[in-house]
């Protein structure tokens, strides 16, 4: 679970924990069966709706991929910015420079006719300039783009 997540479990239960005895809204959390089961409902929502999003956009990546110069490299198991099974990253050379993703393992399997490349050649992009380089990107044949 990440931050983010666990922030958003949180404030649910901070806002939907009742006692169970009355149907009073408690100020201060009571644990009953009752508040836990609300909050796995809504984790698994949240799971749910985040897993869809990455899936979306792991398609759209696994498309640029077949149409753009692209390659798999994955973070060394030393680096514990990434959880273990979010260390793979999509490598995309657009025209206008390099996009990267990171995709979760179960994703894998969409990148299979990806180059696994030994090493992280990132460019030091920003998120912001990954977007704007995609922006401006107009297609181009992938012969094009390994000049």
């Amino acid at each position: 679970m990440t931050n983010q997540q666990r922030d958003e479990l949180d404030e649910f239960l901070r806002r939907h924990t009742w006692d169970c005895n009355t149907t009073k809204q408690q100020s201060v959390h009571v644990p009953c069966d009752c508040g836990r089961d609300a909050a796995r409902a809504r984790l698994a929502l949240l799971r749910e709706q985040k897993d869809g999003a990455y899936k979306e956009r792991d398609a759209l990546v696994c498309a640029l991929s077949k149409v753009f110069r692209s390659w798999l490299s994955r973070h060394p198991s030393t680096d514990t910015t990434w959880d273990d099974d979010w260390r793979w990253i999509v490598f995309v050379q657009l025209p206008t420079g390099q996009a990267t993703w990171h995709i979760h393992d179960s994703e894998l399997p969409m990148f299979e006719h990806l180059q696994v490349v030994k090493g992280n050649v990132w460019d030091g992009h920003t998120t912001e300039e990954k977007y704007r380089r995609l922006a401006a990107t107009t297609r181009q044949p992938k012969e094009e783009t390994e000049r």
